[in-house]
């Protein structure tokens, strides 16, 4: 009888785990920024300079060169474009993400959309700590202290690193698309 019960247990906490991860995902992407223009280049002309500028950066590469674009951490695989970006001792403040770009050709013109991904692909590990640690501290702070004070700390402790989390998404989110703004001049893609 009790292992019915401890089955049946474990399969709500899957469910409701299952859940839980499904709205936790579709918040997270809620997070990413979206943009999409048109322009009047081919799709094929705008492949092949990338290319282009990729080979010469790979072929001229130094870890001394202070370029605005860094074409070397561009990775091209057939009409997406994949660009990581990370913040180095030179450059603290610069965005920290992932941007995804993907080309669709359409009659005269070129449909370009890009995904900008703060955090890349560990936001859901970030997050995934921060509410760790949350629930953590608030037991821990349900537990030893007494009054009224410990409403108000829990509540300081959620909104503080929670909305600290959100502004350094909002943050790196518009950081990103400023790159990739800069990744378009140079390009020079002219929008519609």
């Amino acid at each position: 009888m009790s292992l019915k019960l401890i089955a049946i247990f474990c399969l709500k906490v899957c469910k409701s785990y299952r859940s839980f991860y499904i709205y936790y995902m579709a918040l997270l992407d809620v997070l990413n920024g979206n943009y999409s223009l048109e322009a009047f280049n081919s799709k094929d002309s705008i492949i092949s300079l990338l290319n282009e500028r990729i080979d010469n950066a790979k072929k001229h590469s130094s870890w001394l060169s202070f370029d605005p674009i860094n074409y070397k951490k561009f990775v091209l695989e057939g009409d997406t474009v994949t660009i990581n970006r990370i913040p180095t001792m030179f450059a603290p403040y610069r965005g920290y993400g992932t941007i995804k770009i993907k080309f669709r050709a359409d009659k005269n013109r070129t449909l370009i959309n890009a995904i900008m991904i703060p955090y890349g692909n560990i936001k859901e590990v970030v997050f995934g700590f921060c509410l760790i640690f949350l629930v953590l501290f608030s037991v821990f702070t349900w537990l030893t202290t007494y009054g009224s004070s410990r409403y108000t700390l829990i509540a300081f402790a959620w909104i503080g690193l929670l909305g600290f989390q959100f502004l350094g998404i909002t943050y790196y989110k518009y950081s990103l698309k400023a790159y990739f703004k800069k990744v378009l001049e140079d390009l020079s893609i002219k929008e519609i």
